[in-house]
């Protein structure tokens, strides 16, 4: 063989090897692109998964349950009966009573929300009187009688205005605190006068009813409260909301004084719970 020859297959042997590299890149870039292929088939299940998993945006509460303070306040009217001053002391007291309970808002980024909430209260209040009925026919002879009444409408109708901080928990359960302003519309029953009856000589009297009038008036107050809620799909869900709520007014007494009235108090609920 000779030398050209050998130089020649030499050549052929060195071209040969070019194909073949060529062929070896173009499975390695086939099989890099089934593995991006097969990682994004696994990412995108669990970006998506991700999403559902993010807490609504939107939550709705109804609760019912009771408002577990009572409340007591006084008055004392003056009035003039066979014309002498009388006067008679008056103590309220509103028991514990049910209530339902409102409330919706949106949830905003890192764990903050707003809402708005109303809660309607009502129930009879009762009111034991003490009073000093004049003598019809001696001056500063007072005569004492005592009595109570019954049935006396109480009405609180409240508005929230919350900033909410949601808790990290699983998704199935959701604790929140919040707290802000609350409006208030109060009408209250007060009593305006004494029935009373006596004979001669006068010198007793005995107690019979009471004569009412109806005030009202409106107020701002605050509240804090806790709410948690457990969600056995999605959206839907039941829980607990306790809330505490005050603030302090004065109603329109008979004789045209005033009368320190508190309203709200303590409020424990459950019910309904629905998030978007």
């Amino acid at each position: 063989m000779t030398r050209r020859h050998a130089d020649a297959i030499q050549l052929v042997s060195r071209h040969e090897p070019v194909g073949n590299r060529t062929s070896i890149r173009g499975l390695m870039r086939r099989r890099h692109a089934l593995r991006l292929a097969a990682c994004l088939v696994a990412v995108i299940p669990a970006v998506v998964q991700a999403q559902t998993a993010q807490p609504a945006r939107t939550f709705v509460s109804i609760n019912i349950g009771s408002q577990v303070t009572s409340t007591t306040f006084d008055d004392n009217v003056v009035f003039t009966e066979f014309v002498e001053q009388g006067d008679f002391n008056a103590i309220y007291r509103v028991p514990t009573g049910s209530l339902l309970d409102v409330d919706g808002g949106v949830r905003l980024p890192m764990n903050f929300g707003v809402a708005i909430g109303t809660t309607r209260f009502y129930q009879k209040s009762t009111a034991e009187v003490d009073a000093r009925i004049p003598h019809p026919f001696y001056f500063s002879q007072d005569r004492s009688i005592v009595g109570d009444t019954a049935s006396l409408d109480r009405r609180e109708t409240a508005v929230h205005l919350s900033a909410r901080w949601f808790l990290p928990t699983a998704d199935s359960v959701e604790l929140s605190g919040f707290g802000g302003p609350t409006f208030f519309s109060l009408a209250q029953e007060l009593i305006t006068g004494i029935e009373f009856d006596h004979s001669y000589p006068f010198n007793s009297a005995t107690f019979t009813s009471t004569a009412e009038s109806q005030e009202s008036q409106t107020v701002v107050g605050y509240h804090v409260g806790a709410d948690m809620g457990y969600f056995f799909s999605p959206n839907i869900g039941v829980g607990t909301l306790i809330r505490f709520s005050r603030a302090s007014t004065t109603l329109l007494s008979e004789d045209g004084g005033s009368v320190a009235v508190n309203v709200g108090g303590l409020n424990v609920t459950g019910g309904l719970r629905l998030r978007f």
